[in-house]
């Protein structure tokens, strides 16, 4: 599972831009980590995630409201689903790709 970069729609509220560590645990593989850069762009949000691999994957269909994240991207032709909410610094979510839902979350570190 790749995390991705995107853009959305108008942004207002609390400000969710910086950088959260992110943990998918329990993959098939193991444990996924690394880095998802959350920043503004004039009334847009762009997200990246930067993988525990070093790879920079852009995540499409990235939406922030009321603390809510929806984002949706394409992984090498499969269809992938990002639920998450933020309370603080704190996220908590689940992904969902191939019928298979696993729990992920992140921390603020920026």
């Amino acid at each position: 599972m790749i995390w991705t970069s995107c853009a959305t729609k108008k942004a207002t509220g609390p400000s969710y831009v910086g950088k959260w560590k992110y943990e998918v645990p329990e993959m098939p593989g193991g444990d996924n980590t690394g880095v998802l850069v959350i920043s503004r762009i004039d009334d847009a949000y762009k997200c990246l995630a930067i993988t525990g691999y070093g790879n920079e994957q852009p995540m499409d269909n990235f939406d922030i409201q009321d603390g809510k994240i929806i984002a949706s991207y394409d992984e090498q032709g499969t269809p992938v689903e990002v639920l998450g909410t933020i309370e603080g610094n704190t996220i908590t979510g689940t992904i969902t790709e191939l019928g298979m839902t696993l729990d992920w979350s992140a921390i603020k570190v920026e």
